[in-house]
């Protein structure tokens, strides 16, 4: 099992497990979305990757202060898909709203 960091302006705001490697994951995404091979490192949501020009890409615990109660999550894949599953019902039942309104005024068009 592979483990993936997801880094967005410089820091992790999502750590995800799957078996699939990092080549394969990156096609599941936009290519604009920067991903991390974390596989067997100790990696929370919330840690800074950053640029270190001693020992090249790291990455390290934030050292601002957090409350104890912001804990990373870690997503399977499954999860993932559960997640985007409730996009793709909501952005159907947009797309339906927005078919029967074209339908209408191509209708509304015709009239004239």
């Amino acid at each position: 099992m592979f483990k993936y960091a997801e880094v967005v302006y410089g820091k992790v705001v999502a750590i995800y497990e799957d078996e699939r490697d990092l080549k394969s994951w990156k096609k599941l995404f936009d290519s604009d979305t920067l991903w991390v091979d974390v596989t067997g490192q100790k990696v929370e949501v919330g840690w800074v990757f950053m640029y270190d020009p001693k020992t090249g890409w790291i990455l390290r615990p934030d050292t601002e202060d957090k409350p104890s109660s912001e804990k990373g999550i870690i997503y399977t894949m499954t999860d993932k898909l559960l997640m985007l599953e409730g996009k793709v019902s909501e952005l159907t039942t947009d797309n339906e709203i927005l078919n029967d309104t074209m339908l209408e005024v191509v209708e509304l068009l015709e009239g004239e």
